[in-house]
């Protein structure tokens, strides 16, 4: 990515494919939903059937995703020095004091947001007893509002610089589990309040996430400095 999309335009073409990639999000959600609601109603213990039916679709879907990129032009690989043993190569992400304070900052935020995020929906299934249909709704909320502001934080990361984005961003969406504390089963402006705050400061932190690593790893060692912020991630 680094190789064929020009620095001074990786705002806007991020926040393009974003948005196209919250596009294709929010159908997908709301069909599964609906399709998952559709199934349960005709065959009440066929649920799992209904989530393999939806895997199914998606591993499909994966494998054309490999014969488009099989399409896609890949510029020569440049790289440092070749000669330095490999284990030498991924120590240097850890000795450049820079990259190393964003893995720093990446594992800890990594590890506050996925100790609650997979429970989300758990929550609104079995706690708030919503339906398939109410949760992708939901999720659909937060599709539009990632839509909508994709290309707005990609041309303020074009204009301005990625690392004030990225600290706007991160601190609305960690004040965002205190709102799940007073959600309930009536709350369904809260809780539609939440999943867009959640899409509209999720984009800007993808996007300038991305920016930052492609901005600070070095062009000569960018494949191990991506190795190993994708390991640490």
């Amino acid at each position: 990515m680094a190789d064929l999309v020009r620095e001074e335009m990786r705002g806007r073409y991020f926040g393009l494919r974003n948005a196209a990639l919250g596009a294709a999000a929010l159908v997908a959600t709301l069909a599964g939903g609906y399709f998952l609601d559709v199934w349960k109603e005709s065959h009440p213990r066929g649920e799992m059937d209904a989530l393999r039916v939806l895997f199914l679709g998606g591993v499909l879907c994966g494998v054309l995703s490999l014969f488009i990129q099989s399409r896609i032009y890949e510029p020569p690989l440049q790289e440092g020095d070749d000669t330095l043993p490999f284990r030498q190569r991924l120590l240097l992400p850890f000795q450049d004091v820079n990259f190393r304070r964003f893995l720093v900052f990446i594992a800890a935020w990594n590890l506050a947001v996925y100790f609650t995020a997979p429970f989300f929906a758990v929550y609104m299934l079995k706690s708030l007893n919503l339906s398939y249909t109410a949760v992708a709704t939901y999720a659909v909320l937060s599709s539009v509002a990632d839509l909508a502001s994709a290309q707005l934080w990609g041309r303020l990361s074009d204009r301005e610089t990625n690392k004030p984005i990225l600290l706007l961003t991160n601190f609305f969406v960690a004040l965002i589990p205190y709102g799940w504390l007073f959600t309930s089963q009536n709350t369904f402006l809260l809780l539609g309040f939440l999943h867009i705050e959640g899409g509209l400061f999720w984009a800007g932190i993808r996007l300038c996430t991305g920016n930052l690593v492609l901005k600070i790893s070095p062009a000569a060692n960018r494949s191990i400095y991506f190795s190993v912020f994708n390991a640490v991630a």
